[in-house]
C-alpha cells in the first residue's frame, strides 16, 4: 500500500482508490498522518473498496465514510474520531457517540461526513450491545464480522442496515 506523507496541503487526508495521503500540519489542523485514527479511516476506504463483491455491493461516499469511522473507533477504544485533529483541542473531529444524541436516517442525511456518522454511529452502538450482552471479545468479534459482511453487500446506508441483519440470521428469522 503506497502511503504519501506530508503532502503540501492542509486539514485533511484522502483515499485515492490506491493508496492513502496525509496532509501537514498548519491552517489549525494537526498533521494527519499523525492521528493513528485518521490513518485507520483512511485505510479503512481501501478495505471497504476491496471488500465489494462485484455486482452485488456498490461503493456509497457517505457508507464508506462512516465505516471507515466505525474501523477507526474500535482500534483507538473511542467513538470521538481525530481528537488531535484541531491544534489545541482534544475534542473529535467527529462523534459516532454523542451524549443525549443518535445519528438517524433520515434526519440526518446530508454531507458524507455527517452521514456517515449515521452508520459509524449504528455500528458503535451495535458493539456496546453486543459486548454487554456477550462479553467484550465476543461482541466485538460478532460486531465486526457484521460489519465486514455488510460492507461487502450494501449499496448505501440503508441496505448497510439490511445487510448486517442477513450477515446475522442464522435461522431465517430476522425478528430474532
Amino acid at each position: 500500500l503506497l502511503v504519501s506523507v506530508n503532502q503540501d496541503q492542509t486539514c485533511n487526508a484522502y483515499w485515492n482508490g490506491e493508496s492513502i495521503n496525509f496532509f501537514v500540519e498548519g491552517a489549525g489542523c494537526a498533521n494527519t498522518a499523525r492521528l493513528g485514527d485518521v490513518v485507520y479511516h483512511e485505510y479503512g476506504h481501501g478495505v471497504h473498496q476491496n471488500a465489494i463483491i462485484p455486482g452485488v455491493g456498490a461503493m456509497s461516499v457517505s457508507l464508506s465514510e462512516g465505516v471507515s469511522d466505525y474501523l477507526a473507533a474500535p482500534i483507538v477504544h473511542d467513538s470521538g474520531t481525530a481528537r488531535g485533529f484541531f491544534l489545541g483541542s482534544d475534542e473529535p473531529l467527529r462523534e459516532l457517540d454523542p451524549v443525549d444524541w443518535e445519528w438517524s436516517w433520515p434526519e440526518d442525511i446530508g454531507e458524507v461526513h455527517d452521514e456517515g456518522r449515521i452508520i459509524g454511529g449504528s455500528y458503535w452502538d451495535l458493539r456496546s450491545q453486543l459486548s454487554n450482552k456477550y462479553g467484550a471479545v465476543a461482541g466485538v468479534a460478532l460486531t465486526d464480522r457484521l460489519w465486514f459482511q455488510a460492507i461487502r453487500r450494501a449499496t448505501d446506508i440503508p441496505s448497510a442496515y439490511f445487510e448486517t441483519l442477513i450477515a446475522d440470521d442464522d435461522d431465517g428469522d430476522l425478528t430474532n
